[in-house]
């Protein structure tokens, strides 16, 4: 996949705080950091599992990947 730079605004209170967890995730990029904080938000709690017995299977989409 060819990577394309994008400048995105963000308030300086948003900025620290990607900042700090760049530095706990260790991560390289800021990319990596909302990678992150992207994977975690579409993350099951695991007391959701379960909850709806009569639903199809869960299938990710091409959308939900990162390469």
């Amino acid at each position: 996949m060819d990577r394309m730079a994008t400048t995105i605004q963000l308030q300086d209170d948003v900025y620290k705080v990607l900042n700090i967890l760049k530095k706990e995730l260790n991560a390289d990029s800021y990319n990596d950091v909302v990678k992150h904080l992207l994977r975690k938000c579409k993350r099951m709690d695991e007391s959701e599992f379960g909850s709806m017995p009569g639903i199809a299977p869960f299938q990710r989409e091409d959308l939900d990947r990162f390469d």
